[in-house]
């Protein structure tokens, strides 16, 4: 059986993932797909009388590390298991995922874990296609409650704040989206079905600007991933554009080459992304010329996931995000909007002799 996508579904307190993890079962169902759904592990725990609070609790790092553990094994347990079907396709939704870990944790205590399972952020974030974020009821004026969920004892406040933890918690991941919350859940849930429409047919939809920086200052804020990126493009006779890239994001490396081919639509392309080793990429690189270099800031504004790519060359700054429009920090102008011009896309952008800066 062919794994299609694997998706998770997190977000804050009574974001209602149990109710939406239910529907999206059988919205895919109707698909003709097969859905396996990995639970919460934190809630089953929990309820097993393994907490962090309350009378007798647990130390932090002790408890995040059983969650840590367990959650790899159901996974791996799922996926293994899925590779004994002979036929179908399959697409595995995660009630929540291993980096929502860091919400609740201390960036030092986070990181002894990752030592002891011997992983990094950059390895987490590989094993899921797409984050989906639901926003706590909590920001809403009312319909916050603890009632549908005895392994809850957020307050409204602590609600709001584990909500923006967890949201910022997977900022590191390229396909983060946020689902606002609403009175009427039938909207929310429309949203969610058209985040994974789009998922599940490997289309990237992308809104990009040329901007003006006039401080710099936000970009020490801790919620910000930076990325050292090297990259470079194949060329082809078709229609398919093919990237090559290595990514360092801390004492990480990951390598990976994407193919992307055209739709109907200019700002959406249908993506697929594998990853290769490094003498795969060495190989390719030592046929390039085009090679580009550039830094990357991910990071959240307002429930917007947003990536600042500022090149080495030419000082030029791209801001990308996954929304039509955006709300962006005061320190950050929009000079041009280029998210339908295909003058600014990947391999159309040249700069100098022939040398051509490409952004994705």
């Amino acid at each position: 059986m062919k794994i299609v996508s694997k998706i998770v579904l997190t977000g804050g307190p009574c974001a209602g993932k149990t109710t939406i993890i239910d529907k999206i079962r059988d919205y895919l169902i109707d698909k003709g797909y097969n859905v396996f759904i990995v639970s919460e592990t934190a809630t089953e725990v929990i309820n097993s009388g393994i907490k962090p609070f309350g009378d007798n609790p647990l130390d932090t790092l002790s408890f995040q590390r059983i969650i840590f553990s367990q959650q790899l094994n159901k996974e791996n347990s799922v996926i293994e298991a899925i590779k004994s079907y002979k036929e179908g396709n399959a697409i595995i939704i995660f009630d929540r995922g291993i980096l929502d870990n860091k919400a609740y944790m201390s960036d030092e205590q986070f990181s002894t874990l990752l030592e002891e399972f011997n992983l990094t952020e950059l390895d987490i974030c590989n094993r899921y296609d797409s984050i989906i974020h639901l926003n706590t009821a909590a920001l809403l004026e009312e319909g916050y409650t603890l009632e549908n969920n005895k392994a809850r004892s957020e307050s409204k406040e602590e609600a709001i704040n584990l909500d923006k933890k967890t949201y910022n918690a997977w900022n590191l991941h390229s396909k983060l989206y946020s689902v606002k919350p609403e009175e009427e859940l039938n909207i929310k849930v429309k949203n969610v079905f058209d985040i994974i429409d789009l998922e599940i047919c490997k289309k990237v939809k992308q809104s990009k600007y040329i901007v003006d920086i006039n401080d710099l200052s936000f970009l020490s804020e801790t919620n910000i991933e930076k990325q050292l990126i090297e990259q470079f493009y194949l060329v082809t006779d078709d229609l398919k554009e093919i990237r090559i890239r290595k990514i360092k994001h801390k004492d990480s490396i990951k390598y990976e080459l994407s193919e992307k081919y055209e739709t109907t639509s200019t700002n959406i392309r249908k993506q697929t992304i594998k990853e290769i080793d490094e003498q795969t990429y060495e190989k390719f690189k030592s046929e390039a010329d085009n090679i580009i270099y550039k830094t990357r800031y991910n990071f959240t504004f307002n429930y917007q996931h947003l990536s600042l790519d500022i090149f080495d060359k030419n000082n030029l700054v791209i801001l990308e995000s996954n929304n039509d429009s955006v709300d962006l920090p005061n320190n950050i102008g929009i000079l041009k909007d280029v998210s339908n011009d295909i003058n600014y896309r990947n391999a159309n952008l040249k700069f100098g002799n022939d040398k051509i800066l490409c952004y994705s």
